[in-house]
């Protein structure tokens, strides 16, 4: 989910199996759920160092590419958010 604007970051939450995969500067693409043809890329920007134990997962900020002429992605929306070397998250 998109969840800050300047800058555009989206936060999303990943299972703890995934941790030592995900590193700060890894390439993603983010794609809205209702706007997929707003898609656009993004950078991880910070991963969590604590796992949150009721649900099993870490937190990971992407830093998410503006495009001036795509101005859907603003805070609430939600997105998908693929890793160039693993499935969607």
């Amino acid at each position: 989910r998109i969840t800050a604007v300047e800058p555009l970051l989206a936060r999303i939450y990943l299972p703890e199996e995934q941790l030592l995969s995900v590193k700060v500067g890894d390439k993603v693409e983010v794609v809205p759920d209702r706007f997929p043809q707003a898609k656009t890329t993004g950078d991880v920007q910070f991963i969590s160092p604590a796992v949150d134990a009721a649900s099993g997962t870490f937190q990971v900020v992407i830093r998410v590419r503006r495009e001036p002429a795509r101005t859907v992605l603003r805070p609430g929306i939600s997105v998908k958010v693929r890793f160039a070397k693993t499935a969607p998250r």
